[in-house]
């Protein structure tokens, strides 16, 4: 039999020892103070070796990196390596890059590495109880004989999950979160903000969004107390189960997001497979009422415990802060444009009330980075023509719609089913935006090429087919060659136009020219049984809308549309169109400008 050290080295080289190899190590390591020193000098060693030069540290560390070159040589070296392990079966497990383990492997990686953390505890309580007290009888001295639970200190428990990514966390408790730090079972973990990744014993990937209070009582089950959740279960390994303190969610191979409201209502979306949900007051047993919920879809258990029986489709995919958005968060933070871009992305769809948005994104010719319209590039009566974007503030691949003499070009509105308009009941029977009850914001930016070219009009139209006037119950602009920016409400064979007034707070109108500056718009819609109210603002700063007066206001009988027209008659300068946002409220618009903003800030 090899010597203890022999095995001892064996044993963290990742070596399974015999119960024989494994009996006379602890035998050794119990006998003398100084071989449980050795024991934990050992396995710092071997620890940091491993993490300093192991493969997977190099790879994520460089893999960030936008160097082409480098992501080449990365690529290169790992087709080299993968060829290599087919040839060679012989290479040891530890210098092999292959693709992610089976859920039984990593299973026994995971136990054997909660056994190896636990020994190590117990060699530090024989070296602690050896040097505490020189004088100590040799009874108190001596380690705990094998077998037995020490009397000074519990076991730890046992290792469910580890940190794979902490995104500027911040904590209360002493300890750090950082990259490879274990969690036990029965740990709590109380986040104050930031984004937590980590991995259980069985695979599963879990992000946890602060603020968030949470325990993992064991590999399988989560306790989450405060906060948002979402978990990607392995294929292999279903049956995690996330308990809250209104519901039991309890997956059935999927992945899905959990979340707790200010009333502690819980809320579930479904991303792929199928989770049965539910209400605190049932105790999960089969014979317990519960809803199964499916992949696009939501479901909530109210405050007081009991089953909300109604599904809803999910309003986006983008509902919790997934798996598949860590390595975008973590590249964003070190400089990526693309990633910040992509991230900001996945943050906007998350804004609640919003349900549309179109920023002309360049390299897809509009088709990225867009909600809720269908077709892609933009519908023209010419070749569409995307340029820089009207403010550098925004992402950093969008850009702007450049409509000519005598053009048009539509955004037709997704007005399906499970669409974002749909589910906010915007739509009428007829599938067109303009239910009564329901109030719609739109904001958008404009600016003319050349003022001094005037033609008969230009602007943006509200339509339900491509007809102007006929099928064009709003227009919003300048008409009749007088360029002077106002609205057309079309009422039948009836138009009623009114000027924009630069000072509504005054009798006279004070009118608004056209000028070569970039405007912001916004327009509030609020359909109604008798009619529809209309409102416009134009260079108001978001954040005052609701306390500034409208520079224009009126009310039409019947306000409904499908698509978005933006046209500049024969005569006319080029119009530039850009930032198309549409929600329930102007909060929703003023969230996505500031998530825009934060983003350039961010970029520069």
């Amino acid at each position: 039999m090899k010597s203890p050290i022999e095995l001892l080295n064996a044993h963290f080289d990742g070596r399974v020892l015999t119960a024989e190899e494994a009996r006379v190590l602890s035998q050794w390591a119990a006998t003398d103070p100084a071989n449980a020193r050795t024991v934990v000098e050992l396995g710092i060693i071997h620890s940091q070796v491993d993490y300093r030069l192991s493969v997977a540290r190099f790879i994520d560390e460089i893999g960030d990196s936008e160097d082409p070159a480098i992501q080449r040589s990365i690529e290169s070296a790992m087709e080299s390596i993968e060829i290599g392990s087919y040839r060679d079966k012989s290479l040891p497990l530890a210098t092999v890059v292959s693709k992610p383990k089976r859920q039984s492997e990593r299973l026994r990686g995971w136990v054997t590495a909660a056994v190896a953390a636990s020994l190590l505890f117990a060699f530090v309580s024989v070296l602690r109880s050896s040097t505490t007290d020189q004088d100590a009888s040799p009874e108190v001295a001596a380690a705990t004989p094998e077998g037995q639970s020490s009397p000074q200190e519990a076991p730890l428990a046992a290792v469910v999950a580890t940190v794979t990514e902490a995104i500027g966390v911040e904590s209360t408790g002493v300890a750090p979160f950082r990259r490879g730090k274990y969690v036990r079972g029965g740990e709590a973990l109380e986040l104050k903000e930031g984004v937590l990744a980590l991995t259980t014993a069985d695979g599963s990937e879990v992000v946890v969004e602060g603020p968030a209070s949470l325990v993992f009582e064991d590999g399988q089950r989560i306790a989450l107390k405060a906060g948002r959740l979402s978990a990607r279960v392995d294929e292999e390994a279903t049956g995690l189960v996330v308990t809250t303190p209104t519901a039991t969610v309890v997956d059935l191979g999927t992945e899905f997001g959990v979340g707790i409201g200010p009333h502690l209502e819980t809320s579930v979306a479904v991303y792929d497979g199928v989770v049965e949900l539910y209400g605190a007051s049932s105790d999960g047993l089969a014979n317990s009422p519960s809803k199964r919920i499916t992949a696009g879809r939501a479901g909530q258990v109210n405050a007081d415990g009991t089953l909300n029986w109604a599904v809803q489709t999910l309003p986006n995919d983008r509902e919790f802060i997934r798996p598949d958005e860590i390595a975008s968060l973590r590249k964003a933070r070190a400089g990526s444009a693309e990633a910040r871009q992509q991230t900001s992305f996945y943050a906007l769809q998350r804004t609640r009330g919003l349900v549309a948005f179109q920023s002309f994104d360049l390299p897809s010719d509009g088709s990225a980075y867009s909600v809720s319209f269908r077709g892609s590039p933009p519908r023209t009566t010419a070749s569409p023509t995307l340029v820089d974007d009207l403010q550098a503030k925004h992402l950093y691949s969008s850009g702007a719609l450049r409509v000519g003499e005598a053009e048009n070009a539509f955004l037709d509105i997704d007005n399906s089913s499970d669409a974002p308009f749909a589910r906010a009941k915007l739509l009428t029977d007829r599938g067109l935006v303009g239910r009564s009850g329901a109030e719609l914001w739109l904001a958008w930016k404009t600016r003319v090429i050349d003022p001094e070219r005037i033609g008969d009009h230009a602007g943006l139209s509200l339509m339900f087919g491509d007809q102007s006037r006929t099928q064009e119950p709003l227009f919003i602009g300048y008409s009749g060659g007088r360029g002077l920016l106002g609205i057309v409400s079309n009422v039948g064979s009836r138009a009623v136009e009114l000027e924009l007034d630069a000072n509504p707070e005054t009798f006279a109108v004070d009118p608004v020219g056209l000028d070569d500056r970039t405007h912001q718009w916004v327009l509030q819609l609020i359909f109604g049984e008798r009619g529809d109210k209309i409102a416009v603002w134009c260079d108001v700063p978001l954040d005052a809308i609701r306390e500034t007066r409208p520079q224009a206001e009126t009310v039409n009988a019947n306000v409904m549309f499908d698509r978005l027209r933006m046209g500049v008659s024969a005569g006319a300068s080029d119009w530039v169109f850009d930032d198309f946002v549409m929600a329930t409220s102007i909060d929703a618009i003023s969230d996505v400008d500031r998530l825009q903003s934060d983003d350039a800030a961010g970029a520069r």
